[in-house]
């Protein structure tokens, strides 16, 4: 077989990254004939199974005829290489070889794959014993357990509740509200996972770890009521017209004045020095800013000096608390993993999110004995346990590669590193995606893992970009390049780092040939709402309907989705267009399809005097429908109905109720 290159594609949307991975499957295959050496990774069980749908239809269809047969090996033609001579009879050959060995192909989810090796090899990686998946809800019930004994130890020992104590305050930052159980509860459920992923100290409101060129933002002093007088003379407030403009400086103003020394900022100072005057810092003191509140302000020298110095000092005052919530934070999740790892981990009982670190190496500055491992696992086995997958795989595909997270990373990387470099050149990698795509930062997805694969292996993996969009026409792609390659706005918005790294990512994108007189229309429309809360929702949903109005979509045949950022954002526009339009139209928001259609209601009711005869809301739903003819015919009372549908179930099981 010629020798596939190691490649990573980054693929924009709708360039056809699943046309490119069963492409790469059928090459391997048509070529190798061991399917059972390929191992095919994507983030959910609908992709996996359209790939391995994918695949099937490819062969069967070049299985029907010559031609067919044919017009599939071109399609698997790459430049510079020698066409599969396929024929139907070969490519049956292969259709029947995928079919015997179904059991054996690995075209899985990372989660099934990670929990396969897992429940395979407990000992290898330390677990007393075979594995058991745990869900969402057993893994707070154990959550809950954890704190429990840990406040139980609290009880026992003095030092121990003082430690855990002193830790609480300050990853609350001493914040009254909650009851404290909830108020824990909610902290471990949110940074849990973050800790496992960096379990060392130092990575923990640590200033030298966030800001390595230097921590400028050290708290200075600031004095409220002089800063307010100072204030008032270089900027009174008989200058100033604008309503909303002279509500905010007055109290701005107000709370300065009222502010003692010592004490926490107030917070409309606090919020104005963050949100309006912190950007300025660089040009308040020299007077070369304005200052939007309710209208641009122009800020002379006096007082942007006094602005600035107070927007110092927010930002000291506030970053100094969350550098030390944050080091709080860190000890009081190091506490409860120590108990939460001996009481489930160790017993076996995982998370899927377990078991991909489990299979992960520590990080390098990970704290030894907090480093994420359920027990002590022997390093030889689990080196025989790499040495065992890695003669077991030769080649490794890889979909929506942006979306891998930094550990879903580390857990295969031992391996593809030995497949990108094997000498003979008889194994491959491969890995498609878009960084542009990549929206599950808040999951651990790490982009980053694309940029830095190349740096790794320069000279054996080769890059290239797919740019022709077999979904959208020249018109929605114009948009989509005018917003995307306007790096000064990227600049302005975001800084110049951020703007030279996402230029160097995007490629403009191209219609497909086929694509290239497709109609359509683009268009980017601002809305400029007044300055009050409501009325700027007012005005957003008046623009809408507005626009809806005049493209009159029902009389041209078409339909209109318009997304929106939250649901009960929806709710507002639907009832705003319902009132104010002809236009039908319906929320899609919180759709519950098993509820919202009258057969799927009244099953459920059905069900529920199953399960409830007394439940006389249910048995009266079903009395409203058409069955109550034949339910009162043959039982006439919920009870009689109840013991009827149990006796079915008990003998014929669930299925005999359909």
């Amino acid at each position: 077989m010629t020798a596939l290159r190691h490649e990573i594609i980054r693929a924009s949307a709708g360039t056809g990254k699943t046309y490119q991975l069963v492409n790469r499957y059928l090459r391997i295959l048509l070529a190798t004939g061991q399917p059972e050496r390929i191992i095919a990774l994507t983030f959910t069980r609908k992709a996996a199974g359209e790939f391995f749908h994918k695949i099937f239809h490819a062969l069967a269809e070049a299985a029907a005829s010559d031609p067919a047969a044919s017009a599939l090996s071109r399609r698997l033609a790459q430049p510079g290489s020698t066409a599969l001579p396929l024929t139907a009879a070969s490519c049956r050959a292969a259709l029947r070889l995928l079919l015997a060995r179904l059991h054996r192909l690995r075209l899985a989810t990372y989660d099934s794959f990670f929990a396969g090796i897992v429940q395979s090899a407990p000992y290898e990686l330390g677990l007393s014993g075979p594995s058991a998946l745990i869900d969402e809800a057993q893994r707070a019930d154990a959550r809950r357990r954890a704190q429990r004994a840990l406040s139980a130890l609290a009880r026992r020992d003095s030092s121990v509740l003082d430690d855990f104590w002193h830790a609480f305050k300050r990853a609350t930052m001493g914040a009254d509200g909650k009851a404290v159980a909830t108020q824990l509860d909610d902290y471990i459920a949110a940074h849990h996972s973050l800790y496992l992923d960096a379990p060392a100290a130092s990575a923990w409101g640590s200033p030298a770890r966030i800001w390595p060129a230097g921590y400028r933002w050290a708290e200075i002093a600031f004095d409220g009521p002089a800063a307010a007088s100072a204030l008032h003379a270089a900027l009174p407030l008989d200058g100033f017209t604008h309503k909303t403009q002279l509500r905010v400086w007055t109290n701005f103003y107000a709370d300065l004045a009222a502010w003692t020394s010592g004490t926490a900022i107030p917070e409309n100072p606090l919020k104005l020095a963050a949100e309006k005057f912190a950007p300025h810092l660089d040009t308040l003191p020299l007077g070369q800013a304005t200052v939007t509140l309710g209208k641009a302000t122009p800020i002379p020298p006096a007082a942007g000096r006094i602005l600035a110095d107070l927007a110092r000092h927010a930002l000291g005052h506030v970053l100094a608390r969350r550098l030390d919530a944050t080091q709080g934070l860190h000890a009081l999740l190091r506490q409860f993993e120590q108990l939460y790892g001996a009481a489930t981990r160790r017993a076996g009982r995982l998370t899927i999110e377990d078991m991909t670190r489990l299979l992960a190496p520590p990080p390098a500055d990970a704290d030894s004995d907090l480093a994420f491992a359920p027990g002590l696992p022997d390093p030889t086995l689990r080196a025989a346990l790499d040495y065992r997958l890695d003669a077991r795989f030769d080649h490794w595909l890889l979909d929506e590669f942006q979306d891998t997270s930094f550990a879903q990373w580390r857990a295969i990387a031992n391996l593809v590193d030995e497949v990108v470099q094997d000498p003979e050149g008889a194994r491959s990698f491969f890995a498609v995606g878009d960084a542009k795509q990549s929206i599950y930062l808040w999951r651990g997805s790490d982009p980053a893992i694309f940029e830095r694969l190349q740096l790794r292996y320069p000279d054996r993996l080769h890059a290239s970009d797919l740019i022709h969009s077999f979904r959208s026409g020249p018109d929605v792609l114009a948009l989509v390049n005018t917003v995307f390659t306007a790096r000064e706005t990227h600049a302005d918005l975001f800084g110049q780092t951020l703007a030279n790294r996402w230029a160097n990512i995007y490629q403009p994108h191209v219609p497909a040939d086929k694509n290239a007189d497709l109609p359509g229309h683009a268009a980017l429309l601002l809305v400029t709402p007044p300055e009050d809360a409501d009325d700027r929702e007012l005005a957003r949903h008046a623009a809408v309907a507005d626009l809806l109005t005049a493209i009159n979509p029902l009389a041209r045949g078409l339909s209109v989705a318009v997304l929106v950022r939250k649901n009960s954002a929806a709710d507002a526009l639907v009832e705003h267009l319902r009132a104010h339009t002809s236009l039908p139209c319906s929320l899609a928001a919180n759709t519950l399809p098993g509820q919202d259609n009258a057969l799927s209601s009244a099953l459920l009711s059905f069900l529920q005097v199953a399960a409830h005869p007394g439940d006389t809301l249910a048995w009266q739903h079903l009395r409203l429908t058409p069955l109550r003819p034949a339910l009162e015919a043959a039982h006439p009372n919920a009870a009689a109905l109840s013991a009827h549908l149990l006796a079915l179930v008990e003998t014929g099981g669930m299925t005999s109720l359909l």
